[in-house]
Protein backbone atom coordinates (compact mmCIF):
# COMPACT_ATOMS: atom_id res chain seq x y z
CA UNK A 1 0.00 0.00 0.00
CA UNK A 2 1.39 3.14 -1.30
CA UNK A 3 0.63 6.76 -1.87
CA UNK A 4 2.94 8.91 -4.03
CA UNK A 5 2.46 12.27 -2.37
CA UNK A 6 0.26 11.85 1.14
CA UNK A 7 -2.42 13.48 0.01
CA UNK A 8 -6.05 12.68 1.43
CA UNK A 9 -7.22 12.39 -2.79
CA UNK A 10 -4.57 9.28 -2.99
CA UNK A 11 -5.95 6.96 -0.87
CA UNK A 12 -10.00 8.72 -0.87
CA UNK A 13 -8.53 6.94 -4.74
CA UNK A 14 -7.81 4.10 -3.57
CA UNK A 15 -10.93 3.26 -1.47
CA UNK A 16 -12.87 4.04 -4.53
CA UNK A 17 -11.05 1.24 -6.92
CA UNK A 18 -12.92 -1.11 -3.88
CA UNK A 19 -16.09 1.15 -4.43
CA UNK A 20 -15.75 1.98 -0.57
CA UNK A 21 -16.89 5.21 0.32
CA UNK A 22 -16.62 6.23 4.27
CA UNK A 23 -18.39 9.26 3.61
CA UNK A 24 -21.29 7.41 4.12
CA UNK A 25 -20.25 5.35 7.09
CA UNK A 26 -18.94 2.23 5.32
CA UNK A 27 -16.34 1.68 8.35
CA UNK A 28 -12.92 0.45 6.97
CA UNK A 29 -9.75 -1.14 8.59
CA UNK A 30 -6.21 -1.10 6.95
CA UNK A 31 -3.92 -3.62 8.47
CA UNK A 32 0.08 -3.45 8.03
CA UNK A 33 2.84 -4.70 8.92
CA UNK A 34 5.20 -2.58 11.42
CA UNK A 35 7.90 -3.19 9.04
CA UNK A 36 5.27 -1.27 5.90
CA UNK A 37 4.89 2.06 7.95
CA UNK A 38 4.71 4.55 5.23
CA UNK A 39 4.16 7.99 6.82
CA UNK A 40 3.20 9.35 3.71
CA UNK A 41 -0.08 6.25 3.87
CA UNK A 42 -0.40 7.29 7.61
CA UNK A 43 -1.08 11.07 6.66
CA UNK A 44 -3.09 10.72 3.45
CA UNK A 45 -5.68 8.34 5.89
CA UNK A 46 -5.53 10.45 8.88
CA UNK A 47 -8.08 12.71 7.55
CA UNK A 48 -11.19 10.44 6.51
CA UNK A 49 -14.20 9.53 8.28
CA UNK A 50 -14.38 5.68 9.32
CA UNK A 51 -10.68 4.75 8.19
CA UNK A 52 -8.06 3.42 10.60
CA UNK A 53 -4.99 1.85 9.72
CA UNK A 54 -3.63 -0.08 12.27
CA UNK A 55 -0.40 -2.61 12.90
CA UNK A 56 -1.13 -6.50 12.76
CA UNK A 57 0.78 -7.02 16.15
CA UNK A 58 -2.16 -4.31 17.46
CA UNK A 59 -5.28 -5.90 15.83
CA UNK A 60 -7.45 -8.14 17.62
CA UNK A 61 -10.44 -9.84 17.39
CA UNK A 62 -13.34 -6.90 17.78
CA UNK A 63 -11.46 -4.65 15.07
CA UNK A 64 -12.00 -7.78 12.56
CA UNK A 65 -15.69 -7.50 13.48
CA UNK A 66 -16.57 -4.18 13.46
CA UNK A 67 -15.31 -2.95 11.01
CA UNK A 68 -16.85 -3.47 7.24
CA UNK A 69 -14.17 -3.33 4.77
CA UNK A 70 -10.98 -4.92 5.68
CA UNK A 71 -7.41 -5.15 4.12
CA UNK A 72 -4.54 -7.02 4.93
CA UNK A 73 -1.62 -6.38 3.60
CA UNK A 74 0.98 -8.81 2.79
CA UNK A 75 3.17 -8.05 5.40
CA UNK A 76 0.35 -8.11 8.03
CA UNK A 77 -1.04 -11.58 6.43
CA UNK A 78 2.36 -12.96 7.61
CA UNK A 79 2.51 -11.40 11.03
CA UNK A 80 -1.20 -12.69 11.85
CA UNK A 81 -0.51 -15.69 10.54
CA UNK A 82 2.69 -16.05 13.08
CA UNK A 83 0.24 -14.86 16.10
CA UNK A 84 -2.19 -16.98 15.47
CA UNK A 85 0.16 -20.28 15.50
CA UNK A 86 -0.47 -22.36 18.44
CA UNK A 87 2.32 -22.91 20.93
Amino acid sequence: LEVEKGKTKEMVSFLEKFKINTQNGEKTLIVVDEKEKNEKVLRASSNIKNLRITFASKVCGYDVFYYENLFLTQGSISKLTERLKLK
